[in-house]
């Protein structure tokens, strides 16, 4: 299962017990969305301890940075099976050459139009 969605009030903790107990066993579980979507690390590293999920991709924390006492990530440091389940990129899709310059692109184009007293269309109020 893949999670791609905004956070908002009603995807915020949507991944919790009931969601996994929902999944097959020997499911994958991969978070690309936000942290906060995932209830707790808690459920996926009973998760991942359990079987539910054979492995879980993320490229996001439900806290982030991760503190140090959590227990997924001194795991991950010191448990090789459940290292070899979990997979975690930095969250940097849009780092690309394409990207960097559509960004600069607008960022440009955002100043040029207040300059020119025009509405900003990306403002945020």
């Amino acid at each position: 299962v893949s999670v791609n969605t905004p956070l908002n009030e009603e995807t915020y903790g949507m991944i919790d017990e009931y969601f996994l107990n929902n999944m097959k066993d020997d499911s994958y579980l991969i978070n690309v969305s936000r942290g906060p979507i995932v209830k707790n690390q808690e459920i996926i590293l009973n998760a991942l301890k359990s079987g539910k999920l054979q492995g879980y991709g993320t490229d996001v924390w439900q806290v982030e940075p991760p503190s140090e006492s959590d227990e997924l990530i001194e795991l991950l440091n010191n448990d090789q099976e459940i290292c070899s389940k979990v997979i975690i990129n930095p969250h940097t899709a849009y780092y690309s050459r394409e990207a960097l310059k559509e960004a600069r692109t607008k960022a440009c184009e955002s100043c040029l139009r207040l300059i020119k007293g025009l509405k900003v269309n990306n403002r945020i109020i």
